[in-house]
């Protein structure tokens, strides 16, 4: 016993920093195994948060959008906030984090309280600020069911696709239509945006957002244009992807189909 006491004094300050890096590695890998920065992992956020959001969507002169989304009180009151208040009272919004950092750069904001006026069609201040979430709703504007009745916007354009774990925000463009004002293509043309039939099986037509298209192909999950890709049980085609807007735009896909006709023919 007295050699092994002996060895314990010689050897306990290397026994103390081994210990020390099993633990800090140990944190690393669990920290980033549950904080991954991907949009496609819901992170912390309840997925069913997704079921009962509507969404409108408005375009900006630079080529992207800005998405306006009304959630239910239980749900919303579910989100962390930065700053202020989770829930939009009236004439208020509460704002993903990524979108008060794009809208700090613009100058529109600087801090919560902080007034909006004409924005939109309608006058409002920001309530608060939303914690990261890895989501599409970083990206959000959060209104009251009455102002988001009011926000100029058009409806049924943008929804978050529920794929396993992933959540997928989708933008919808209907085929034979044309990109919305300053949105182009970074490869491939709007023309060969549309329906393939091969072998008795429907492809659709696919536009990825630039980080998008970046990080699928770095997975190998397409390299060229025109490669298949399948997305909860449907097959698509890729036809483009998108010049980068510094928007959700540059994480969405870009299908001809409506949540209700996609979660239907997803059953079938």
């Amino acid at each position: 016993m007295g050699k092994i006491d002996e060895w314990m004094n010689r050897e306990k300050y290397g026994i103390i920093f081994t210990i020390a890096i099993i633990l800090i590695v140990g944190l690393i890998y669990f920290g980033v195994e549950g904080n991954t920065n991907s949009m496609g992992q819901t992170a912390s956020t309840n997925s069913s948060i997704f079921e009962t959001l509507k969404t409108k969507v408005n375009y900006v002169p630079e080529g992207n959008i800005k998405v306006f989304a009304n959630l239910n009180n239980n749900s919303i009151s579910t989100l962390k906030t930065l700053e202020g208040n989770p829930i939009p009272e009236t004439n208020t919004m509460v704002i993903g984090e990524m979108e008060a950092e794009m809208m700090k750069k613009e100058k529109l904001i600087s801090k919560i309280g902080d007034p909006l006026n004409n924005f939109f069609g309608i006058n409002t201040k920001i309530e608060g600020i939303l914690k990261l979430t890895n989501t599409p709703l970083d990206y959000m504007h959060f209104l009251s069911a009455e102002e988001f009745g009011q926000i100029q916007g058009e409806e049924n354009k943008y929804y978050v696709l529920i794929d396993g774990a992933d959540t997928e925000p989708i933008f919808r463009l209907d085929i034979n239509t044309n990109l919305p004002k300053n949105m182009k293509l970074s490869e491939g043309n709007i023309s060969d945006y549309e329906e393939h039939q091969i072998v008795g099986k429907t492809y659709y037509p696919l536009i990825l957002g630039y980080d998008d298209a970046n990080e699928m192909r770095q997975q190998k999950e397409f390299t060229n244009l025109g490669d298949p890709i399948e997305i909860a049980g449907k097959e698509f085609i890729v036809m483009g992807i998108l010049e980068k807007t510094n928007s959700i735009l540059d994480m969405a896909h870009i299908i001809p189909l409506n949540k209700e006709q996609f979660n239907a023919e997803v059953k079938e």
